[in-house]
């Protein structure tokens, strides 16, 4: 039986892999001559973006309302 240690993350091997994919390629964009401010802007999007992914993969659906219950808010 396998257990999930952290609840909120469950694939830490996806969060290992996307954090070396993104010091990669900055580091590859330093050595290529792109400006710290364009690198500091691009790594906000990104990091942004993953946040957002993740978050949606982690959330659960919420059921349906109801006429019923809709009526009554």
């Amino acid at each position: 039986m396998t257990t999930n240690r952290n609840p909120r993350h469950p694939n830490p091997r996806l969060d290992l892999v996307a954090f070396l994919v993104v010091v990669t390629a900055g580091v590859v964009l330093l050595l290529c001559g792109v400006s710290t401010t364009a690198l500091t802007a691009g790594s906000a999007a990104l990091a942004a973006l993953y946040r957002a992914w993740t978050d949606s993969r982690r959330r659960p659906e919420t059921p349906a309302r109801s006429r019923t219950e809709e009526r009554d808010r």
